[in-house]
C-alpha cells in the first residue's frame, strides 16, 4: 500500500534540501533564522556535544555559521560553540523539526519504522495485473437526474 505520509515526510526533507542550497548561494535575510531539531545517534559532531546533547539536538543558522554544503542526503555547517567553530553533519533522516523564521514555515517530521517505508518505485517489481476500469455517471452518483 501506498505510505503518503512517508511520502510527504520525504518531500518535506526535500524542501529543507532546497532551502539550505538557497541559503547557500544567497545568505540569510536580516530577519530570518532556520532552526533545525535533530536526532543525534547519525550526526556526525564533537565529543563535548554529544556529551550534552545524547539524543537531540537543536541548532540555528543565523549570524554565526560558515562552510554551509547541502547534499542529497545531509548538509554540514560549521558552527561556534564558546568561541570556537566546529563541524556538524547532519543527514537528512534524522531532522525532526525545522524551522524558517523569515519565512513564518515549520516542519515537524516523523520517524517511522523502516517497514512502514514507501516502495521505490524502481524496485517495486510486484505488479498486480491491470483490472478492468468500469465508467461511473458521477451525476447518478450525487443522485441528480439528467
Amino acid at each position: 500500500m501506498l505510505n503518503y505520509t512517508q511520502l510527504i515526510q520525504e518531500a518535506f526533507r526535500g524542501v529543507v534540501q532546497k532551502a539550505l542550497l538557497f541559503v547557500k548561494e544567497n545568505g540569510l535575510d536580516e530577519d530570518q533564522a532556520l532552526y533545525f531539531s535533530f536526532k543525534t545517534d547519525k550526526v556526525i559532531l564533537p565529543d563535548f556535544l554529544r556529551k550534552t546533547y545524547p539524543s537531540e539536538m537543536t541548532i540555528v543558522l543565523e549570524n554565526q555559521y560558515r562552510n554551509l554544503e547541502v547534499s542529497e542526503d545531509e548538509f554540514s555547517v560549521d558552527l561556534s560553540f564558546s568561541q570556537r567553530f566546529y563541524t556538524l553533519k547532519i543527514p537528512f533522516s534524522s531532522l525532526i523539526f525545522f524551522s524558517d523564521t523569515g519565512a513564518e514555515v515549520s516542519f515537524e517530521f516523523k520517524e517511522l519504522p523502516q517497514e512502514n517505508k514507501a516502495p521505490s518505485l524502481e524496485t517495486n517489481k510486484e505488479k498486480k495485473p491491470p483490472q478492468k476500469a468500469e465508467l461511473i455517471d458521477l451525476k447518478t452518483l450525487r443522485g441528480k437526474k439528467s
